[in-house]
C-alpha cells in the first residue's frame, strides 16, 4: 500500500511540472500510430479507442485548454492520416501476383498477365483445370481495392490452344484505375461451390505515384471521419458538461455578490489576457491552470474598487452595485 501511494504521488507531482503536457501529448501520438498498426484485433472499436486516447492522455496529464486540445487533435489526426497513408503505399507499391491453387488441386497454375498495365490494357487471367467434368463451371471473382468490398465474378471459357496436362481456362477485360485482387473458384454440376483458392494481387492499373496520391487523400480524410469526428464529439460533450455543472452550482446555491476590498491585486492570464484574482488558481475564462511561477511581477496589477462596484465571484470583473449580471461572464446576481 506505502507503495501504490508513492507511484500515485509521484505521478501527481510529475503531472503538475512543465513537462507534463508534452509528454501526455508524445505518449498518446506513438500509442495511437502504434493502434494503427496493430488495431486490426480491434475492429469496428478502433476509432473510439484511439479518438480517446488523443482526447484523454493530454487531458490527464493537465491539456484542459480546449482551443489547444482541438489544435491538438486535428493536428495528431492529420499526421495519423499521412503516416498511415505512407504505411499502406509502403506495402502495396512492393506486392506481386503468386500462382493460385485450389487445396485439392483441381484448379492448378492461376494467374494473371500482365500485372501492372492501364486502364486500356488487356489483362489475361488463366488457371488449369485437372477435373473429370467435361463442362466445368470455372469462374474468377475480381475485388476493387478502393472502390468495392464485394468481388465481381466473371466466367471462364476453355482455351482450345492449349496442348498441356489438364484443361486451361482464360478470361480477357480491361479495368478502370485502380487497385486489385483476384481468385479462382470452380463447381460441380449442381452448382454447388467445391474449392476457391486463396488471393493474389493484381492487375494493377494504377502507377506506384498514383498509388501514393491515392493513399495520401483517402486514409488521412478516413480518420477525420472516423477518429476526427468522435475526437471533437468528446471535446464538444466535456464542455457541456461541465457548462451545465456550473450553471447546477449557480441555480443551486445562488451567487450573492460580495463588496469587493479598496485595492483587490490581479495578475493578466497570460493565455487570454483576461485579469484573474491573485489567488485563483486557474483562469475562469480559459480553463488555464496556473503555478506559482506562472505570476510574473510584471503581470500583477492593481485594480481599485469603488465602493458603489462589486467583484464577480466568476470571473473577477468589476461590476457596479446596481448591476444584475456581470458584463463580462453573465453570472446573475442576487441582491
Amino acid at each position: 500500500m506505502a507503495q501504490t501511494g508513492g507511484i500515485k504521488e509521484s505521478l501527481d507531482n510529475f503531472r503538475k511540472s512543465k513537462i507534463a503536457i508534452p509528454f501526455g501529448l508524445v505518449l498518446s501520438g506513438f500509442i495511437a500510430y502504434f493502434l494503427l498498426i496493430v488495431g486490426s484485433v480491434l475492429f469496428c472499436l478502433l476509432p473510439a479507442v484511439i479518438a480517446l486516447v488523443i482526447f484523454g492522455l493530454p487531458r490527464y496529464f493537465g491539456l484542459t485548454n480546449r482551443k489547444k486540445q482541438l489544435i491538438w487533435g486535428t493536428v495528431l489526426i492529420l499526421i495519423l492520416g499521412i503516416a498511415s497513408g505512407l504505411t499502406y503505399y509502403s506495402v502495396l507499391k512492393d506486392e506481386v501476383p503468386i500462382t493460385l491453387h485450389t487445396s485439392d488441386n483441381v484448379l492448378t497454375g492461376g494467374g494473371i498477365t500482365p500485372f501492372r498495365g492501364t486502364d486500356a490494357a488487356n489483362f489475361n487471367f488463366s488457371v488449369i483445370y485437372t477435373g473429370t467434368n467435361s463442362t466445368p463451371h470455372i469462374f474468377v471473382t475480381v475485388y476493387n481495392y478502393y472502390r468495392a468490398s464485394e468481388g465481381t465474378p466473371y466466367n471462364l471459357t476453355l482455351d482450345q490452344s492449349y496442348t498441356g496436362t489438364g484443361h486451361r481456362y482464360v478470361f480477357n477485360s480491361t479495368f478502370v484505375s485502380s487497385i486489385y485482387n483476384f481468385g479462382f473458384s470452380y463447381e460441380k454440376s449442381d452448382n454447388s461451390v467445391v474449392s476457391t483458392t486463396e488471393l493474389s494481387w493484381g492487375p494493377y492499373t494504377m502507377t506506384n505515384d498514383e498509388i501514393l496520391w491515392s493513399e495520401l487523400r483517402a486514409v488521412p480524410l478516413t480518420m477525420f471521419l472516423n477518429v476526427g469526428l468522435l475526437f471533437y464529439l468528446l471535446v464538444l460533450l466535456t464542455w457541456w458538461m461541465e457548462r451545465s455543472k456550473k450553471r447546477f452550482e449557480a441555480q443551486g446555491g445562488g451567487s450573492v455578490r460580495k463588496p469587493s476590498p479598496k485595492t483587490t491585486e490581479k495578475f493578466v492570464c497570460s493565455e487570454c489576457g483576461s485579469e484573474v484574482p491573485a489567488s485563483a488558481d486557474s483562469c475562469p475564462q480559459c480553463g488555464e491552470k496556473f503555478e506559482e511561477d506562472d505570476r510574473p511581477p510584471a503581470a500583477t496589477t492593481e485594480v481599485k474598487a469603488k465602493s458603489n462596484e462589486f467583484i464577480c465571484s466568476d470571473c473577477g470583473k468589476t461590476v457596479k452595485e446596481t448591476d444584475t449580471q456581470c458584463w463580462n461572464c453573465g453570472k446573475k446576481f442576487e441582491d
